[in-house]
């Protein structure tokens, strides 16, 4: 019934402008960058009943977790080895909800079911631009109890806090490398 009658949401990838703070589709300019190890996700739609499964599923898709198994697809052998490289090495998740103006119970639930899913293929997820009353409703359906999420102001705040967890996995790696010695 929806697929009939309605578009479907608008789904993008976000990369970085120009080194700047401002997050644009990273397939449709040149000069945005995605940033090593996260990846920006941006729903353009209300998370309702009957475009939940669709956010899910787009998510999910967009990260490269088969819908079917709920595990990380095996890459191509065909693909070339950045595109491997790039792949697997990310760890982190960014969902945008700036364009998110209503999340009801039922899409709240499956919202959540899919950090749930992240969670458990061990991204570590972030939610930023989350509008206070789509945040009450998360909040009644226990989404701190359900799953790991951290909530942050922006998107550019959300970056920061990831590139410096990764500058500080890193550095405590190199510790560990040299004590070991």
């Amino acid at each position: 019934y929806y697929k009939s009658f309605y578009p479907r949401p608008r789904t993008t990838i976000l990369g970085q402008y120009d080194r700047s703070n401002a997050y644009k589709k990273a397939r449709r300019f040149s000069n945005a960058f995605e940033i090593p190890h996260v990846k920006i996700f941006r729903f353009e739609s209300a998370i309702i009943y009957f475009n939940a499964d669709f956010f899910r599923e787009s998510l999910l898709d967009s990260i490269g977790i088969d819908l079917k198994t709920g595990q990380q697809r095996k890459n191509n052998p065909q693909e070339s080895n950045d595109m491997c490289l790039s792949f697997r090495s990310i760890t982190h998740i960014i969902i945008d909800c700036s364009s998110i103006n209503q999340i009801d119970y039922s899409g709240g639930k499956i919202f959540i079911q899919a950090l749930k899913e992240l969670n458990g293929c061990q991204y570590k997820v972030y939610l930023c631009q989350l509008r206070y009353y789509n945040y009450d409703v998360l909040q009644k359906l226990q989404m701190d109890k359900e799953c790991s999420v951290i909530v942050t102001a922006t998107l550019h705040d959300a970056v920061h806090d990831i590139q410096d967890d990764l500058r500080e996995n890193h550095n405590n790696k190199l510790l560990l490398a040299n004590t070991e010695l």
